[in-house]
């Protein structure tokens, strides 16, 4: 049987440098394609201890050019631990899957890459980590001391058992665990006031990220500022920073500040829908000490050592505003448009909904045995709310209509879209229901108090629109997924897309998602 060699390995706290303490390391390749079982089950690419020093290291990501500073007590940690002692080359890459978010996958190790039919995965202590997560994930998925950590590449669906590929660690931990980034805080005040810290601010960075390249070359690492003014404008979401649109398009100055010292100034209309100004915490892979307003609306200028961030003269939050838009056949040009607020729209156009029945998008079921799940019942009510709004075919009319081939764009404050054919919006199937956008909810009564709206539901006459409703009336190109574990899993929940700043109306050959710049 084949000998797999272990090792001890430290991960530096300056740089991603893997040093080997543990047994000497046999001459490179060994380690690699070693199976187990005398030749059956899995090829074993590595087996033994990874000892993860304390702090965190700089992670470069090629195919967006972002850095990332990722604490060495993660999942990352000990995959690099590994693969440096197994002399292993691995690839982390940034995903988009929705405008203006993303998010980070293992796509390979060694010669193990991730295919249409399999990929990578993992468990830590036996529970399932979703490697693809920006907020629990491959680059911040934090381990103890002691835990045992299975990276394992096997098809679609299938669990350690399916595996075709592993990696087998047990963590150690030398010395305490400091956290990610450095020191700095944002301080943010507006209609609320918030402080952003260090982990804050990279969860952001791995959802938001992008990066810019100054005149002098020099890479910045940073999170579009329209993502600090949504915390504090009023808009904010139970679950998530919502810009409101219609307040910033009012203008109110925004200020870049040094504790009490301004250092730059613009106003609220430039900064939102568009990651053309972000505030970065990296340059050429250095953490800054504090924040630094770069990006190409700077137009070359850097303000460094921001501290704070204050929306001055800004009113409280009112009633959001939609625009309704249709444009021509390429998509750009403008044919119609008007813009409208929920106030406006409960008082001129139908309101559908009674406020009384609760409506229901089912989410992922977590059983690969049972993806669309039929009679709905597995996870029916991810999202759930008795709700009013207006119909979506009314919003459509103002501008137009639209045909029979068009399709309806949603966009949302944070860039998310969801897509839907005419047919879903003025002859829906009956298990769909008709397509609203919400502006009261029975919990939080109408907006801007309703922080979701105006948000995407079917009024389905059961009260769940489920992930096998989807299937039955949504376009397949526009289905939504949640990846977990190798698997796919149809997410009806998905589709019901809050914070609509946008409704568009597209001809069938018009480009679909909306440019990075909003």
């Amino acid at each position: 049987m084949p000998r797999r060699e272990e090792a001890s390995v430290v991960v530096s706290k300056q740089v991603a440098v893997i040093i080997i303490i543990g047994a000497v390391l046999v001459a490179a390749g060994v380690l690699a394609a070693v199976h187990a079982n005398g030749g059956s089950g899995p090829v074993v690419l590595y087996e033994g201890e990874v000892t993860l020093s304390p702090g965190s290291t700089v992670v470069p990501v090629g195919n967006s050019g972002l850095e990332y500073v990722v604490g060495n007590a993660t999942v990352y940690g000990v995959l690099e631990g590994a693969c440096t002692a197994a002399a292993l080359p691995s690839v982390i890459s940034d995903r988009d899957w929705n405008p203006r978010l993303h998010s980070q996958v293992l796509c390979s190790v060694g010669e193990w890459a991730e295919s249409e039919g399999a990929g990578w995965n993992c468990t830590v202590n036996g529970e399932a980590v979703l490697l693809g997560s920006a907020e629990d994930g491959i680059l911040s998925r934090s381990v103890r001391d002691g835990d045992k950590v299975l990276f394992f590449y096997a098809p679609d669906g299938a669990g350690p058992e399916g595996a075709e590929a592993e990696i087998r660690i047990s963590v150690r931990l030398g010395g305490s665990s400091a956290p990610a980034h450095t020191d700095s805080l944002l301080a943010l005040s507006g209609v609320t006031e918030a402080v952003v810290n260090p982990a804050m601010y990279q969860e952001a960075l791995r959802c938001h990220g992008t990066a810019y390249i100054g005149p002098d070359g020099g890479r910045w690492s940073g999170v579009p500022v329209w993502f600090f003014i949504g915390v504090v404008d009023g808009r904010e979401s139970p679950h998530h920073p919502m810009l409101s649109s219609s307040l910033a398009a009012s203008g109110y100055s925004v200020t870049f500040a040094a504790g009490n010292e301004s250092l730059y100034t613009s106003t609220s209309a430039d900064l939102i829908r568009n990651n053309r100004y972000i505030l970065a915490s990296m340059k050429d892979g250095v953490s800054l000490p504090a924040y630094a307003l770069v990006g190409p609306g700077m137009e070359g200028e850097a303000v460094t050592g921001i501290t704070a961030l204050r929306l001055v003269d800004i009113a409280p939050p009112t009633a959001p505003e939609v625009r309704v838009v249709r444009y021509a056949a390429d998509g750009t040009a403008v044919l119609n448009e008007t813009t409208v607020n929920t106030t406006w729209m409960a008082a001129h156009l139908p309101v559908a909904g009674d406020g009384e029945s609760v409506y229901r998008f089912q989410g992922p079921t977590f059983d690969p045995a049972d993806l669309w799940n039929p009679d709905e019942s597995k996870n029916p009510a991810k999202v759930e709310d008795a709700v009013r709004g207006t119909p979506l075919r009314s919003l459509c009319d103002l501008v137009g209509g639209a045909g029979p081939e068009d399709r309806i764009r949603l966009t949302a404050s944070d860039g998310y879209v969801t897509v839907l054919s005419c047919k879903n919006v003025y002859e829906p199937l009956p298990e769909q229901g008709e397509a609203i956008l919400s502006w009261w909810s029975r919990d939080e009564g109408d907006a801007p108090a309703y922080r979701d709206a105006p948000r995407l539901y079917f009024l389905a006459p059961d009260g769940v629109f489920g992930n096998q409703n989807m299937r039955n009336t949504i376009a397949g190109e526009e289905w939504v997924y949640y990846w977990t574990e190798g698997v796919q899993y149809p997410s009806a929940a998905g589709l019901s897309v809050r914070g609509v700043v946008e409704v568009a109306v597209l001809p069938p050959d018009a480009f679909i998602t909306p440019p990075a710049d909003g």
